[in-house]
């Protein structure tokens, strides 16, 4: 289901000419093998309402009501499909360079795909240091240099095909009719969950990842409100790659307007809690772990146009991703 989310303010291509304007970088000629794609850069920010995302910064009026202060925790997610969308509807995809190999999957599509960290310090945000693993810009290469581009569109998460690789990257899976290791099944760069940015952001027990990791401190509870978006109902053999999972959970996002020469993606906080109490645990653990039987994940995953037994995925909500200008 996708989040059709207008630009902030308004703001959106610059027009020139009779023909509009095409929304790019720079163009350096052959690379990420697209010869004569523009190599671009997209930038996301982590916000609480108007504020920028800091790790143990106290943010007032979060929640249903805006009643209550939160304190900056965790802001990390995966992306991929990223694409540009032009004037006429048609889809251009990004392919994501790995220059960032750590952060960043080299590839189109689903073979495309980055770990955002808009943490501002180390340890999971309770370290003194600046974080190592920050990594605020996805880069790549698209066939933009004469288009005129209207939106930018990515889905939030680790794609299917790779959601139950061994987290690790020792292990390729095995296909079980030949005993042979599956191609490209093996781990690389983002997806090895215990170096980087990537330690917490796989599910041990579920062998899935975790597709955004999403956390406030709530001092009027003394607990943290936690976001741990990531596919659930799954079954199958996870060493023979035939698991697969009823619920995908992967936000596909739209942001409408975006302008690579002026704006970033701006995902907020604020709007994604704002249709929660988030001092009240109404099941499971404190937060949303995803499960369909949670209540605190209805209004999350309302705002993230997924899903949820008795949500309205459709509703009129803030949006969580915008387009906001740079500074």
């Amino acid at each position: 289901m996708r989040i059709v989310l207008p630009a902030l303010l308004g703001l959106g291509v610059v027009l020139t000419g009779c023909g509009g304007s095409s929304s790019s970088s720079s163009d350096n000629g052959s690379g990420g093998g697209q010869p004569g794609a523009t190599q671009v850069s997209i930038p996301f920010r982590a916000m609480v309402g108007n504020e920028p995302f800091e790790c143990g910064r106290t943010y007032a009026g979060i929640g249903l009501n805006g009643g209550n202060n939160a304190v900056g925790n965790d802001a990390r997610l995966f992306i991929h499909n990223v694409r540009f969308v032009t004037n006429d509807d048609r889809e251009i995809p990004v392919t994501l360079d790995d220059q960032v190999a750590d952060h960043q999957k080299a590839g189109a599509g689903e073979e495309g795909i980055a770990l955002i960290d808009l943490r501002d310090k180390s340890l999971g945000c309770t370290g003194e240091d600046a974080n190592p693993d920050y990594y605020d810009t996805v880069t790549g290469r698209a066939d933009i240099a004469d288009e005129n581009i209207r939106a930018l569109r990515f889905s939030v998460g680790v794609p299917e095909k790779y959601n139950h690789i061994d987290a690790q990257g020792g292990q390729p899976q095995i296909d079980a009719d030949s005993g042979e290791p599956i191609p490209g099944s093996e781990a690389t760069g983002p997806l090895i969950a215990s170096g980087m940015g990537a330690g917490g952001m796989h599910w041990s027990w579920a062998m899935g990842y975790v597709h955004a990791r999403l956390e406030m401190q709530v001092p009027a509870s003394s607990n943290v409100f936690y976001i741990h978006l990531g596919s659930t109902a799954c079954e199958g053999e996870a060493v023979n790659g035939e698991r697969t999972c009823a619920n995908g959970n992967r936000p596909d996002v739209e942001v409408d307007g975006f302008d690579l020469r002026q704006h970033v993606v701006r995902m907020d906080l604020a709007s994604l809690l704002s249709g929660n109490d988030i001092t009240v645990n109404q099941g499971g653990p404190f937060g949303c772990m995803s499960s369909d039987v949670d209540l605190d994940c209805l209004p999350i995953f309302e705002r993230l146009g997924l899903p949820f037994p008795g949500g309205d995925p459709d509703g009129d909500f803030a949006p969580v991703f915008s387009a906001v200008d740079a500074d």
